[in-house]
Protein backbone atom coordinates (compact mmCIF):
# COMPACT_ATOMS: atom_id res chain seq x y z
CA UNK A 1 0.00 0.00 0.00
CA UNK A 2 1.55 3.54 -0.88
CA UNK A 3 2.06 5.74 2.30
CA UNK A 4 2.03 9.64 1.08
CA UNK A 5 5.44 11.35 2.02
CA UNK A 6 4.56 14.82 1.02
CA UNK A 7 1.94 17.29 1.59
CA UNK A 8 4.00 20.08 -0.77
CA UNK A 9 2.91 20.50 -4.83
CA UNK A 10 3.03 17.19 -6.74
CA UNK A 11 5.45 17.09 -9.89
CA UNK A 12 4.80 15.82 -12.68
CA UNK A 13 6.37 15.05 -16.06
CA UNK A 14 4.43 14.35 -19.32
CA UNK A 15 6.01 11.61 -21.81
CA UNK A 16 5.03 12.46 -25.48
CA UNK A 17 4.29 15.36 -27.55
CA UNK A 18 1.22 14.41 -29.26
CA UNK A 19 -2.63 15.84 -28.85
CA UNK A 20 -3.36 13.49 -25.61
CA UNK A 21 0.14 15.42 -24.32
CA UNK A 22 -1.28 18.97 -24.95
CA UNK A 23 -4.45 17.85 -23.08
CA UNK A 24 -2.39 16.56 -19.99
CA UNK A 25 -0.77 20.13 -19.89
CA UNK A 26 -3.66 21.87 -20.00
CA UNK A 27 -4.98 20.00 -17.29
CA UNK A 28 -1.96 20.08 -14.65
CA UNK A 29 -2.44 24.05 -15.27
CA UNK A 30 -6.11 24.26 -13.90
CA UNK A 31 -5.11 21.67 -11.07
CA UNK A 32 -4.04 23.09 -7.76
CA UNK A 33 -1.28 22.08 -6.27
CA UNK A 34 0.17 20.18 -9.40
CA UNK A 35 3.35 21.37 -11.22
CA UNK A 36 4.49 20.20 -14.60
CA UNK A 37 8.10 20.04 -14.37
CA UNK A 38 9.32 18.43 -17.22
CA UNK A 39 8.65 16.77 -20.40
CA UNK A 40 10.24 14.15 -22.38
CA UNK A 41 10.09 12.29 -26.00
CA UNK A 42 11.98 10.18 -27.65
CA UNK A 43 12.27 12.72 -30.41
CA UNK A 44 13.95 16.02 -28.70
CA UNK A 45 13.03 17.89 -31.32
CA UNK A 46 9.01 17.91 -30.76
CA UNK A 47 9.94 17.55 -26.77
CA UNK A 48 11.47 20.81 -27.09
CA UNK A 49 8.99 22.30 -29.77
CA UNK A 50 6.19 21.04 -26.93
CA UNK A 51 8.36 22.80 -24.27
CA UNK A 52 8.27 26.08 -26.57
CA UNK A 53 4.83 26.20 -27.12
CA UNK A 54 4.32 25.06 -23.61
CA UNK A 55 6.05 28.86 -22.36
CA UNK A 56 4.28 30.43 -24.97
CA UNK A 57 0.95 30.00 -24.56
CA UNK A 58 1.87 30.30 -20.21
CA UNK A 59 4.59 32.73 -19.65
CA UNK A 60 4.00 32.88 -15.80
CA UNK A 61 5.33 29.85 -15.59
CA UNK A 62 8.24 27.99 -15.04
CA UNK A 63 10.11 27.12 -18.38
CA UNK A 64 9.64 23.08 -18.91
CA UNK A 65 12.69 21.13 -18.81
CA UNK A 66 13.26 18.88 -21.97
CA UNK A 67 14.52 15.40 -20.47
CA UNK A 68 17.35 14.02 -22.46
CA UNK A 69 16.52 10.44 -22.51
CA UNK A 70 14.38 7.79 -21.11
CA UNK A 71 16.65 6.73 -18.14
CA UNK A 72 17.36 10.05 -17.10
CA UNK A 73 13.96 11.01 -16.73
CA UNK A 74 13.21 7.30 -14.25
CA UNK A 75 16.29 8.72 -12.06
CA UNK A 76 14.89 12.63 -11.48
CA UNK A 77 14.24 12.43 -8.59
CA UNK A 78 12.39 15.94 -8.93
CA UNK A 79 9.56 14.18 -10.47
CA UNK A 80 7.11 12.39 -8.79
CA UNK A 81 4.10 11.71 -11.52
CA UNK A 82 4.65 10.48 -14.88
CA UNK A 83 1.71 10.98 -17.29
CA UNK A 84 2.52 8.68 -20.25
CA UNK A 85 0.92 10.21 -23.36
CA UNK A 86 3.12 7.41 -25.78
CA UNK A 87 1.72 5.30 -28.60
CA UNK A 88 -0.47 2.72 -26.66
CA UNK A 89 1.81 0.27 -27.56
CA UNK A 90 4.70 1.43 -25.10
CA UNK A 91 2.46 1.58 -22.56
CA UNK A 92 2.73 -1.44 -20.51
CA UNK A 93 6.43 -1.30 -20.90
CA UNK A 94 6.61 1.74 -19.48
CA UNK A 95 4.49 1.93 -17.09
CA UNK A 96 6.47 -0.95 -15.37
CA UNK A 97 9.58 0.63 -15.82
CA UNK A 98 8.21 3.90 -14.05
CA UNK A 99 6.86 2.34 -11.29
CA UNK A 100 9.69 -0.23 -10.78
CA UNK A 101 12.09 2.65 -10.77
CA UNK A 102 9.42 4.58 -7.58
CA UNK A 103 7.35 6.61 -10.10
CA UNK A 104 3.55 7.34 -9.64
CA UNK A 105 2.15 6.90 -12.85
CA UNK A 106 -1.17 8.33 -15.01
CA UNK A 107 -1.43 6.48 -18.18
CA UNK A 108 -3.45 7.60 -21.40
CA UNK A 109 -6.02 4.69 -22.32
CA UNK A 110 -5.60 1.74 -23.01
CA UNK A 111 -3.28 0.73 -20.18
CA UNK A 112 -1.71 -1.87 -22.26
CA UNK A 113 -2.82 -3.95 -25.35
CA UNK A 114 -3.54 -7.50 -23.91
CA UNK A 115 -4.24 -8.39 -19.82
CA UNK A 116 -1.61 -10.32 -19.48
CA UNK A 117 0.07 -6.97 -19.85
CA UNK A 118 -2.33 -5.41 -17.77
CA UNK A 119 -1.19 -8.29 -15.28
CA UNK A 120 2.47 -6.90 -15.79
CA UNK A 121 1.54 -3.56 -14.58
CA UNK A 122 -0.66 -4.59 -11.88
CA UNK A 123 2.28 -6.79 -10.35
CA UNK A 124 4.55 -3.55 -11.17
CA UNK A 125 2.11 -1.39 -8.90
CA UNK A 126 1.84 -3.77 -6.34
CA UNK A 127 5.59 -4.76 -5.59
CA UNK A 128 6.85 -0.85 -6.03
CA UNK A 129 3.75 0.75 -3.86
CA UNK A 130 3.38 3.12 -6.10
CA UNK A 131 0.09 4.61 -7.57
CA UNK A 132 -0.96 3.82 -11.05
CA UNK A 133 -3.81 5.02 -12.31
CA UNK A 134 -5.93 4.25 -16.00
CA UNK A 135 -7.37 7.59 -18.12
CA UNK A 136 -11.06 7.26 -18.57
CA UNK A 137 -12.29 10.89 -18.13
CA UNK A 138 -16.08 9.62 -18.62
CA UNK A 139 -15.23 8.19 -14.96
CA UNK A 140 -15.58 12.14 -13.65
CA UNK A 141 -18.49 12.98 -15.55
CA UNK A 142 -20.99 14.37 -13.18
CA UNK A 143 -23.71 12.85 -15.26
CA UNK A 144 -21.99 9.50 -15.60
CA UNK A 145 -21.51 9.21 -11.81
CA UNK A 146 -25.44 10.55 -11.23
CA UNK A 147 -26.49 7.12 -13.49
CA UNK A 148 -24.29 4.94 -11.67
CA UNK A 149 -25.52 6.02 -8.48
CA UNK A 150 -29.27 5.89 -9.19
CA UNK A 151 -27.96 1.99 -10.46
CA UNK A 152 -26.94 1.58 -6.86
CA UNK A 153 -30.07 3.09 -5.62
CA UNK A 154 -32.24 0.35 -7.41
CA UNK A 155 -34.02 2.87 -9.18
CA UNK A 156 -33.77 0.82 -12.32
CA UNK A 157 -35.22 -2.22 -11.25
CA UNK A 158 -33.83 -4.69 -13.08
CA UNK A 159 -31.11 -3.49 -15.10
CA UNK A 160 -32.00 -5.72 -18.84
CA UNK A 161 -29.90 -3.88 -21.51
CA UNK A 162 -27.08 -1.27 -22.24
CA UNK A 163 -26.19 0.71 -24.96
CA UNK A 164 -22.65 2.36 -26.66
CA UNK A 165 -23.20 3.85 -29.89
CA UNK A 166 -19.89 5.54 -30.86
CA UNK A 167 -20.13 6.46 -34.49
CA UNK A 168 -17.11 8.57 -34.95
CA UNK A 169 -15.16 10.25 -37.88
CA UNK A 170 -11.56 10.34 -38.30
CA UNK A 171 -10.20 11.31 -41.32
CA UNK A 172 -7.03 9.75 -43.52
CA UNK A 173 -4.70 12.29 -42.14
CA UNK A 174 -5.70 10.89 -38.23
CA UNK A 175 -4.04 7.95 -39.29
CA UNK A 176 -1.12 9.07 -41.83
CA UNK A 177 0.12 11.35 -39.60
CA UNK A 178 0.85 8.72 -37.29
CA UNK A 179 1.24 5.57 -38.70
CA UNK A 180 1.01 3.68 -35.38
CA UNK A 181 -2.47 4.45 -35.27
CA UNK A 182 -4.70 1.08 -36.43
CA UNK A 183 -2.22 -1.05 -35.95
CA UNK A 184 -1.96 -3.97 -33.91
CA UNK A 185 1.68 -3.60 -32.68
CA UNK A 186 1.41 -0.57 -31.21
CA UNK A 187 -2.46 0.46 -31.22
CA UNK A 188 -3.64 -2.96 -29.94
CA UNK A 189 -6.71 -2.72 -32.10
CA UNK A 190 -8.54 0.00 -34.27
CA UNK A 191 -12.08 2.29 -33.44
CA UNK A 192 -12.42 0.24 -30.46
CA UNK A 193 -9.20 -0.29 -28.15
CA UNK A 194 -8.20 3.49 -29.35
CA UNK A 195 -11.79 5.33 -29.32
CA UNK A 196 -14.34 3.02 -28.20
CA UNK A 197 -12.82 1.82 -25.14
CA UNK A 198 -14.33 5.39 -22.97
CA UNK A 199 -17.80 3.85 -23.46
CA UNK A 200 -16.62 0.10 -23.09
CA UNK A 201 -15.23 1.55 -19.75
CA UNK A 202 -18.71 3.05 -18.61
CA UNK A 203 -20.59 0.00 -19.60
CA UNK A 204 -18.75 -2.01 -17.15
CA UNK A 205 -18.67 0.87 -14.77
CA UNK A 206 -22.80 1.03 -14.74
CA UNK A 207 -23.61 -2.97 -15.61
CA UNK A 208 -21.14 -4.78 -13.78
CA UNK A 209 -18.67 -7.94 -14.69
CA UNK A 210 -19.72 -8.64 -18.24
CA UNK A 211 -19.10 -12.89 -19.33
CA UNK A 212 -19.52 -13.35 -22.39
CA UNK A 213 -19.33 -11.50 -25.96
CA UNK A 214 -20.08 -12.36 -29.51
CA UNK A 215 -18.91 -9.67 -31.91
CA UNK A 216 -18.08 -8.69 -36.40
CA UNK A 217 -15.36 -5.95 -36.75
CA UNK A 218 -14.56 -4.71 -40.63
CA UNK A 219 -12.23 -2.43 -42.21
CA UNK A 220 -14.47 -0.11 -44.42
CA UNK A 221 -12.62 3.00 -44.93
CA UNK A 222 -9.68 2.97 -44.16
CA UNK A 223 -6.14 1.52 -45.44
CA UNK A 224 -5.67 0.38 -41.57
CA UNK A 225 -4.45 -3.26 -39.90
CA UNK A 226 -7.28 -2.99 -37.40
CA UNK A 227 -10.80 -2.32 -37.74
CA UNK A 228 -12.41 1.06 -38.58
CA UNK A 229 -16.01 -0.44 -37.39
CA UNK A 230 -17.01 -2.61 -34.81
CA UNK A 231 -20.10 -3.99 -33.41
CA UNK A 232 -20.80 -6.56 -30.36
CA UNK A 233 -22.99 -8.21 -28.10
CA UNK A 234 -22.06 -8.38 -24.11
CA UNK A 235 -23.67 -10.37 -21.95
CA UNK A 236 -23.54 -9.73 -18.04
CA UNK A 237 -23.27 -11.39 -14.99
CA UNK A 238 -27.07 -11.18 -13.64
CA UNK A 239 -28.49 -11.62 -17.28
CA UNK A 240 -28.58 -8.34 -18.77
CA UNK A 241 -26.87 -7.51 -22.13
CA UNK A 242 -25.55 -5.15 -24.08
CA UNK A 243 -24.59 -3.54 -27.70
CA UNK A 244 -21.00 -1.88 -28.62
CA UNK A 245 -20.85 0.28 -31.57
CA UNK A 246 -17.49 1.94 -32.08
CA UNK A 247 -16.55 3.40 -35.89
CA UNK A 248 -14.19 5.76 -37.24
CA UNK A 249 -15.39 4.98 -40.61
CA UNK A 250 -18.56 7.16 -41.37
CA UNK A 251 -19.18 10.73 -42.70
CA UNK A 252 -19.69 13.04 -40.92
CA UNK A 253 -19.42 11.51 -37.54
CA UNK A 254 -21.83 12.03 -34.44
CA UNK A 255 -21.92 12.39 -30.87
CA UNK A 256 -21.30 8.86 -28.70
CA UNK A 257 -24.74 7.51 -27.12
CA UNK A 258 -24.85 5.71 -23.96
CA UNK A 259 -27.99 4.39 -22.87
CA UNK A 260 -28.76 2.11 -19.81
CA UNK A 261 -32.52 0.17 -19.58
CA UNK A 262 -34.13 -1.41 -16.62
CA UNK A 263 -37.37 -2.55 -16.11
CA UNK A 264 -38.16 0.34 -13.94
CA UNK A 265 -36.87 3.31 -15.71
CA UNK A 266 -34.21 3.90 -18.84
CA UNK A 267 -31.42 7.18 -18.99
CA UNK A 268 -30.10 8.37 -22.23
CA UNK A 269 -26.56 10.30 -22.64
CA UNK A 270 -24.75 12.28 -25.24
CA UNK A 271 -21.43 12.04 -24.65
CA UNK A 272 -21.71 13.08 -20.79
CA UNK A 273 -24.67 14.98 -21.32
CA UNK A 274 -28.25 13.66 -19.83
CA UNK A 275 -31.05 13.94 -22.57
CA UNK A 276 -33.54 11.44 -21.11
CA UNK A 277 -34.28 11.20 -17.44
CA UNK A 278 -37.09 8.32 -16.95
CA UNK A 279 -36.41 7.17 -13.52
CA UNK A 280 -38.85 7.53 -10.49
CA UNK A 281 -35.20 9.29 -8.45
CA UNK A 282 -35.44 13.40 -9.74
CA UNK A 283 -33.66 14.45 -12.65
CA UNK A 284 -29.80 15.75 -11.69
CA UNK A 285 -29.46 19.49 -12.12
CA UNK A 286 -26.34 19.48 -14.25
CA UNK A 287 -24.03 21.61 -16.09
CA UNK A 288 -23.42 20.90 -19.97
CA UNK A 289 -21.21 18.37 -20.23
CA UNK A 290 -18.23 18.67 -22.75
CA UNK A 291 -16.64 15.60 -24.12
CA UNK A 292 -16.91 15.58 -27.81
CA UNK A 293 -13.91 14.20 -29.89
CA UNK A 294 -16.67 12.87 -32.68
CA UNK A 295 -15.18 14.64 -35.45
CA UNK A 296 -11.73 15.88 -33.60
CA UNK A 297 -9.90 14.40 -31.20
CA UNK A 298 -8.25 17.86 -30.86
CA UNK A 299 -11.74 19.26 -29.47
CA UNK A 300 -11.89 16.95 -26.43
CA UNK A 301 -12.33 18.83 -23.12
CA UNK A 302 -9.39 19.01 -21.12
CA UNK A 303 -12.08 18.85 -18.13
CA UNK A 304 -12.25 15.01 -17.80
CA UNK A 305 -8.59 14.92 -17.31
CA UNK A 306 -8.23 17.36 -14.64
CA UNK A 307 -10.69 15.76 -12.68
CA UNK A 308 -7.87 12.83 -13.45
CA UNK A 309 -5.22 15.27 -12.20
CA UNK A 310 -7.36 16.21 -8.82
CA UNK A 311 -7.54 12.41 -8.07
CA UNK A 312 -3.86 11.74 -8.34
CA UNK A 313 -2.54 14.74 -6.77
CA UNK A 314 -4.73 13.89 -3.83
CA UNK A 315 -3.93 10.15 -3.64
CA UNK A 316 0.01 11.48 -3.50
CA UNK A 317 -0.85 13.38 -1.11
CA UNK A 318 -3.26 11.86 1.45
CA UNK A 319 -3.09 8.70 0.41
CA UNK A 320 -6.65 8.26 -0.90
CA UNK A 321 -7.31 5.36 -3.75
CA UNK A 322 -7.69 6.63 -6.97
CA UNK A 323 -11.01 6.30 -9.29
CA UNK A 324 -9.36 4.27 -11.74
CA UNK A 325 -6.74 2.19 -10.50
CA UNK A 326 -4.76 -0.57 -13.15
CA UNK A 327 -6.88 -3.62 -11.69
CA UNK A 328 -9.88 -1.07 -12.79
CA UNK A 329 -8.27 -0.27 -16.09
CA UNK A 330 -7.73 -3.55 -17.14
CA UNK A 331 -11.58 -4.69 -16.93
CA UNK A 332 -11.93 -2.76 -20.35
CA UNK A 333 -9.23 -3.79 -21.91
CA UNK A 334 -10.35 -7.54 -21.22
CA UNK A 335 -13.64 -7.26 -23.05
CA UNK A 336 -12.22 -5.17 -26.07
CA UNK A 337 -9.19 -7.99 -26.60
CA UNK A 338 -12.28 -10.66 -26.00
CA UNK A 339 -13.96 -8.73 -29.12
CA UNK A 340 -11.65 -8.97 -31.48
CA UNK A 341 -11.01 -12.66 -30.57
CA UNK A 342 -14.37 -13.44 -31.21
CA UNK A 343 -14.63 -11.37 -34.12
CA UNK A 344 -11.05 -13.29 -35.40
CA UNK A 345 -12.71 -17.05 -34.84
CA UNK A 346 -16.13 -16.38 -35.01
CA UNK A 347 -17.32 -17.78 -31.55
CA UNK A 348 -18.91 -16.45 -28.69
CA UNK A 349 -15.99 -15.63 -26.18
CA UNK A 350 -16.09 -16.17 -22.46
CA UNK A 351 -14.39 -13.79 -20.50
Amino acid sequence: MYTPVTFASVTFAIVGSGTAAKIHATALMHTDYAELVAVFDSDTARAQAFADNFQKENPATKPLRVVSSWQALLEDERIEVLCLCTPSGLHATQAAEALLHGKHVLVEKPLALNPADCDHVIAAAEKSGKICSVVSQLRFSPAIEAVKQAVHMGCFGRLVCGEVSMPYHRDRSYYENSPWRGTWAMDGGGALMNQGIHGVDILLHWMGRAESVGAFCRTLAHPIETEDTAVAVVSFAGGAVGTILAATSPLPGYRRRLALYGTEGSVLLEEDCIVCWDLDAPAPDLPSGNQGGHRNPAAISAAGHQRHMEDMVLAVRTGTPVMLDAKEGKRAVELIYSVYQSAQTGQIIKI
